[in-house]
């Protein structure tokens, strides 16, 4: 890192130094060194920065000198009004809150009369189904569990997948396949069987069945968490309808409801997503970012030094099996990922 151009400019601009025997913070040129960028690939940039500030210029970060930028990742025009957002978060907060003024989002309640959504249940609903989605495919990619499997399992009282003992051979079945030899005297011709010489049947597991491992799993757990709001919107079918004109519009799935929302949010608006700070022009510069009476940074504080020390070790050192696993671990919980 300390042989790039870039690195070594930024070093001279500063003034101090780098390392130990080098650095000297009373030749600091600037009391707010200021790191920017809003997408991932500026998360990136800033991850690298990071490390060699914590490494080559600690002091700077503990005397509070380190600040990030918060520019915005959207413009948004509608007319002449023009408004910035600064996370994907954001954003869809600001579209449904919009499209919620124009139309009623029902679901059912179990009575003949549907109810209507408000928003905070929505976005909650909303951002659970597209969690869910993901953690489905992460079981799927991990475990081999099907769709079907973990939706069997999902349906379980808590004290089933809490003990698997529990569990009746018929579950069994269903769920794990030839995880153990069942005497074929307790099954009664309930599940498929091929008698062994010992006159026992071996159940053969299925392709997409999962195990106790799976049941034991962040992302099983994160599936069973995340009911709670999918429960609390209604059931589905889910029917927008228009506050004044239009078509209404039904689906059984809350993607599905997502994308069309959305879509509906969009209408009459203009809206740009930075990729940097070199795509905005230089008005639009300093009015988001670099104005001093406007803009946010955050400072960059180390609390825990050996937890950071900790942490910048795994992401960004040399070993790759410590970040490897790591990022198996929280793979699940990742909700934005920007291609």
């Amino acid at each position: 890192m300390l042989n790039n151009a870039e690195i070594r400019a930024l070093i001279t601009a500063i003034g101090v130094g780098f390392g130990k025997d080098e650095f000297k913070v009373e030749s600091l040129r600037y009391h707010k060194v200021i790191m920017t960028d809003a997408d991932v690939d500026g998360a990136h940039i800033r991850t690298l920065l990071l490390t060699f500030f914590f490494r080559q210029m600690p002091e700077l970060i503990k005397r509070g000198h380190l600040f990030i930028a918060q520019p915005p990742l959207y413009q948004v025009k509608r007319g002449k009004k023009v408004q910035y957002i600064n996370t994907e978060d954001q954003m869809e907060l600001f579209l449904l809150e919009n499209v919620l003024d124009e139309v009623n989002v029902l679901a059912s309640n179990g009575s003949p009369r549907s109810s209507k959504v408000t928003l905070k249940a929505l976005r909650k609903a909303l951002r659970a189904a597209s969690e869910r989605e993901n953690l489905f495919s992460r079981l799927q990619r991990v475990y081999g569990a099907s769709r079907e499997a973990v939706e069997k399992a999902l349906q379980l009282p808590r004290e089933k997948w809490m003990d698997p003992a529990t569990l009746s051979l018929t579950e069994k079945f269903d769920l794990f396949g030839d995880q153990e030899i069942i005497d074929t005297g307790q099954i009664q011709g309930e599940l498929p069987q091929n008698g062994d010489e010992n006159g026992q049947a071996k159940v053969k597991r299925q392709k997409g069945q999962v195990d106790i491992a799976f049941l034991r799993s962040h992302e099983f757990s994160a599936l069973l968490s995340g009911m709670e709001p999918l429960n609390a919107i209604g059931s589905p079918p889910f029917r927008v309808e228009p506050a004044k004109e239009g078509e209404p519009f039904e689906t059984d799935n809350l993607l599905s409801l997502r994308e069309h929302l959305l879509e509906l949010a969009k209408k009459g608006l203009t809206i740009q997503r930075y990729k940097g700070l070199g795509e905005m022009n230089p008005d639009q510069l300093m009015d988001t970012t670099m104005n001093p009476d406007s803009r946010t940074v955050l400072r960059v504080e180390a609390e825990d030094e050996a937890a950071a020390d900790d942490m910048f070790v795994t992401l960004m050192g040399d070993l790759v099996e410590p970040r490897k696993a790591f990022i198996e671990k929280y793979a699940a919980e990742v909700r934005n990922v920007d291609t």
